[in-house]
């Protein structure tokens, strides 16, 4: 059984689960430092979107073709992008080139 009732920007979820899975959910409450169960669920559903996510961006990867390797151009082009973060550490270019 699922009620829920929107608040602002929460809403109430209440949900019917079987004993053991309440004691699971009390048990990672205790022992994973969550204020409640509330709290772990949420935990819960923000890791399955990361995942979702996750899962979409390998996907997306596979899909733009097969692999290439890095260019020194490919390189100048990074180090131009990034230059406004502060100095680039050029050791990842120094050990693919040795590859």
């Amino acid at each position: 059984m699922l009620r829920m009732a929107a608040k602002r920007s929460v809403t109430r979820v209440q949900v019917t689960l079987p004993i053991s899975l309440r004691r699971l959910v009390e048990q990672r409450v205790t022992s994973g430092g969550f204020v409640n169960a509330s709290d772990y669920i949420g935990h819960l559903l923000r890791r399955e979107l990361a995942e979702d996510r996750f899962g979409e961006l390998v996907q997306e990867g596979l899909d733009s073709g097969p692999a290439t390797p890095l260019t020194k151009a490919d390189w100048k082009r990074y180090r131009r992008m990034a230059g406004e973060l502060g100095e680039v550490d050029d050791r990842a270019e120094r050990v693919a080139h040795q590859h």
